[in-house]
């Protein structure tokens, strides 16, 4: 039998690693075509049919950085639970040599992403000051400073560290502690608004660039002062215009839930999450998430990113809120949490 050649159970017989490859792809393909949630049933499934490839297959192709990557994205697709599975393919990638640059910048940032997220999702702030550290030291080794993509990385991956600092603040009970995690997670907002707004749009400014723009006018929105809430307003619609724009270019998950996105800051910093009319402000919030996931091809990881982010900045504003001594029954955080609740449960 040439030992070159990949037979698995179902059939499929594969000559180059390269096939194998593809095959991943095509199942991570298909799960991004579904734009359902993945079960985590259907996950393992998916997890079971892809291990019986790797185990037909020749251990040289295993090593192959391109194959380990291919993987890699296949698991952080999967979600949360995944994620770990994940960062181990990552890792194995930047590990083994790689004389025909199969490994590349990208995949040490996919490393630092997955293990953002990872961290965020098992409390473990380490994890994602590792994340951090490695994505610091990309831009380091560049010799410039963070790409619009990197400086979106790096403030999601602060973001992600002040919410596990925002938990622990809000699960403590002794106030020595409660202190210690209240000022680590303000230190991560500040560098997480810190990364969004070196590639933000400026008021006035003639490119207008929606992501990181929008998502500095979230931070900033959680200690923004009343007298200059509202001069940001236009300056949010024109970032809901230019994602409007490029939606109609390109039809993406990304340029459609930025106009969601920018009817959210709207509501943020104009106050009408915080009044007894919110429910109304939620009723119109939760339709236009409905109708920029249901306008686009978005995939389980897309949609769950939108849910986690507003997850994210729900918990942040109940620990703001609780630090201030905010009255609850005005609690924009707890309006954020029933609008996550709305959108995960349309999403099943």
């Amino acid at each position: 039998v040439d030992p070159s050649v990949v037979a698995d159970s179902i059939g499929w017989q594969g000559v180059a690693p390269e096939e194998l490859i593809d095959r991943v792809e095509t199942e991570r393909q298909e799960l991004q075509r579904s734009g359902e949630v993945v079960s985590n049933r259907e996950a393992h499934r998916v997890v079971a049919k892809v291990k019986k490839w790797f185990d037909a297959a020749p251990a040289q192709w295993i090593k192959r950085p391109d194959l380990m990557n291919a993987l890699g994205d296949l698991y952080a697709d999967l979600g949360p639970g995944f994620l770990q599975l994940a960062c181990e393919c990552f890792e194995r990638a930047i590990s083994e040599p790689d004389p025909d640059d199969r490994a590349s910048i990208h995949t040490i940032e996919h490393l630092a992403n997955v293990e953002a997220r990872l961290g965020e999702a098992n409390n473990d702030a380490a994890l994602i000051a590792r994340a951090i550290d490695r994505l610091e030291q990309l831009v380091h080794l560049t010799g410039a400073t963070a790409t619009s993509k990197r400086a979106g990385m790096l403030g999601g991956a602060w973001k992600r560290k002040a919410t596990v600092h925002a938990r622990a603040y809000l699960s403590d009970a002794s106030s020595k502690a409660k202190a210690a995690e209240l000022a680590r997670m303000r230190d991560a907002l500040a560098r997480s608004a810190e990364a969004y707004d070196a590639a933000a749009s400026k008021p006035g400014a003639k490119e207008i660039r929606p992501y990181p723009t929008l998502n500095w006018l979230f931070l900033w929105s959680l200690t923004a002062p009343a007298d200059q809430r509202a001069q940001y307003l236009p300056h949010v619609q024109c970032c809901a215009a230019a994602a409007n724009a490029a939606f109609c270019d390109d039809p993406d998950a990304r340029n459609s839930t930025l106009v969601a996105d920018a009817a959210l800051v709207s509501a943020l910093l104009d106050g009408s999450l915080a009044t007894p009319t919110a429910d109304a402000a939620l009723d119109h919030l939760a339709s236009d998430y409905a109708d920029a996931l249901n306008s686009a091809m978005v995939s389980p990881k897309e949609r769950d990113s939108v849910v986690t982010h507003i997850a994210m900045m729900a918990l942040l504003y109940r620990a703001l809120e609780q630090a201030s001594g905010a009255d609850a029954e005005h609690s924009v955080g707890a309006r954020l949490d029933g609008l996550v609740r709305r959108l995960a449960k349309a999403a099943h």
